[in-house]
């Protein structure tokens, strides 16, 4: 199971695997480019996630103020 783990995991980033030694070099690098991927898209989805909120409460503000200002036009 080893030997086909490192096969796969050299088939993801292209290398040959020579020796034992090389596979266990080659199944940790692709391991840490895997976990960092996996990484930076949790960054981009929270991201994404803090600026659909941000803009959501820019949204409310600006009905607010537009139902305040509205407010204040008819009392006038």
């Amino acid at each position: 199971m080893k030997s086909k783990l490192g096969k796969g995991l050299s088939a993801l980033t292209g290398t040959v695997l020579a020796t034992p030694q090389a596979a266990e070099n080659d199944q940790v690098a692709s391991a840490c480019r895997i976990e960092e991927t996996r990484y930076e898209r949790a960054i981009l989805d929270f991201e994404s996630a803090v600026r659909r909120e941000r803009d959501k409460m820019r949204n409310e503000h600006l009905e607010a103020m537009r139902i305040a200002l509205n407010g204040q036009e008819e009392a006038e």
